[in-house]
């Protein structure tokens, strides 16, 4: 682990995973073969956690590996494999975020806890990528059960969906749906819907179904129709329209 820049690190508690050795003594764990290869849910929560005698990763064992992971994160998204992308991009912001909460706590203050810093750069990583809000802050939250950080989360969530948005509107989901061609009902409708009616989208004749119809006619108009959603309508009793029926 030495030879690519990772150390061996001692297992501080018992109530984590401890980690993987791959090389290092009893009681000891590779830091690097524990952020990439081991739990990464055990590994962040490391990060968030731990603080005291000892940080549980380097600077620099955290440095590569939030390069590595943001590496093989740009390589693997997309592709039809299982690669993940909720917790590598949790594990490169708690890194990053752990690196500089690691800097404050040495050059500026020894009573900070870098654990807080951790949980807020996952925060601003999946806000600013993901653009999500609320559900991120009740997920790192419930997730990490460090309620004391909710303010940083909440702050950093905020900052980092404003400063994504001055390069898009789009979360990196919305971009892979539309760069896919995939069917997706956007939150707000664009501005010609306004302009359009029913009766400029629907089909001539109309087919419909009445509230009560016999099986074979219901089938007769499947096989001949190519689209799959149909008014239900009552006829006598004031007439008008009843609802709407759709076929998968």
């Amino acid at each position: 682990c030495s030879d690519v820049g990772g150390h061996c690190k001692p297992v501080q508690t018992l109530s984590l995973d401890p980690g993987m050795r791959l090389g290092c003594d009893e009681g000891e764990y590779a830091e690097l073969a524990t952020v990439l290869l081991g739990s990464r849910e055990q590994a962040f929560m490391r990060m968030v956690d731990q603080a005291w005698p000892l940080s549980p990763f380097s600077l620099r064992g955290m440095l590569l590996a939030a390069a590595s992971l943001f590496g093989l994160l740009v390589v693997t998204f997309g592709a039809p494999v299982p690669g993940g992308f909720l917790m590598p991009c949790i594990l490169i912001g708690g890194c990053m975020g752990r690196i500089v909460g690691d800097l404050v706590k040495t050059y500026v203050d020894q009573r900070v806890f870098p654990g807080n810093y951790a949980l807020a750069g996952a925060a601003a990583l999946l806000g600013g990528v993901q653009r999500a809000t609320i559900s991120l802050v009740f997920v790192l939250i419930e997730g990490t059960g460090n309620v004391h950080g909710l303010l940083a989360v909440v702050i950093t969530t905020v900052v980092a969906n404003f400063v994504g948005n001055l390069f898009g509107r789009e979360g990196v989901y919305d971009v892979l749906i539309r760069r896919k061609g995939l069917r997706f009902l956007r939150r707000n409708p664009d501005w010609l819907m306004d302009l359009t009616t029913v009766s400029d989208v629907m089909s001539r004749p109309v087919v419909c179904f009445r509230v009560v119809e016999r099986v074979g006619s219901i089938v007769d108009v499947l096989r001949g129709c190519h689209h799959n959603g149909f008014p239900v309508v009552s006829v006598g009793g004031g007439g008008g329209a009843g609802g709407a029926a759709s076929s998968p």
